[in-house]
């Protein structure tokens, strides 16, 4: 892994990782003043803040939520095989649940479904299949989706390959084109998210950020060796659409 050194904004530079250790599935937002930084660990999901990003290095973590809280159940939205739901907004046509699913078919792949009401969906259809090489390591899968309204454009963000080995990959979905954006550099390996990989603004909202994980294992790993890092987002690109700040 290569440090350097990046700029979000005027006065406020960081480096890579921002989380050591235990720093898969992170999700990053920016509200009043303070970057908030959510990971889970091997326990628990954990919860720190700071002013800046390189203040989460050293900001106190606390417990957001352990296995023993208790949750309300509501509704099983579908009895078939699904995983990291996420809701995506047309101002036209209203909200629709994104997943990762089967569908009847061989491949783990990108569902859609109109949401119908916060507790159930219409018809399930396919949306992307695992076709290409970097989606096809140690298993073809498409996974854990992202949102971003950026402009005009609507940008469905994934995780492909599966998780624990060195390839696990983001690509990027729009009306137009479809590819991988965001792989293995400079010994960081298996850049991905479990969680859901976020997006989160500058604090002046002219810059577009994600946050994922990697390790420095080139065989890959699945475990507390995760960290967590930041890469830039370009809305303009076809591939490579994130800056490694490396």
């Amino acid at each position: 892994m290569i440090l350097r050194t990046k700029v979000i904004s005027k006065g406020d530079t960081f480096t890579n990782p921002i989380r050591a250790t235990d720093g898969s599935e992170p999700y990053i937002v920016y509200a009043g003043g303070y970057y908030y930084l959510v990971t889970i660990s091997s326990t628990d999901v954990e919860l720190s803040r700071a002013t800046t990003l390189e203040g989460l290095k050293s900001s106190t973590k606390r417990v957001a939520r352990n296995p023993q809280d208790e949750i309300t159940y509501h509704n099983q939205l579908t009895t078939n095989w699904s995983i990291d739901g996420t809701v995506l907004r047309f101002n036209d046509w209203g909200s629709y649940l994104v997943f990762s699913c089967f569908n009847g078919g061989s491949l783990q792949s990108l569902c859609i479904a109109p949401l119908e009401s916060p507790t159930s969906i219409g018809s399930t259809s396919i949306i992307s299949t695992p076709a290409s090489a970097w989606e096809d390591h140690d298993g073809s899968v498409n996974e854990v989706t992202a949102t971003l309204y950026y402009g005009d454009e609507i940008y469905l963000t994934f995780s492909a390959s599966s998780s624990w080995p060195n390839y696990y990959s983001l690509g990027i979905l729009t009306w137009e084109r479809r590819g991988s954006v965001l792989s293995i550099a400079d010994r960081n390996y298996g850049p991905g998210n479990n969680g859901s990989h976020r997006f989160f603004t500058s604090p002046n909202g002219s810059q577009i950020w994600t946050v994922f994980h990697a390790d420095a294992n080139p065989a890959g790993a699945c475990d507390s060796t995760r960290y967590t890092m930041d890469a830039q987002f370009y809305a303009t690109c076809y591939t490579d659409c994130f800056y490694w700040p490396r």
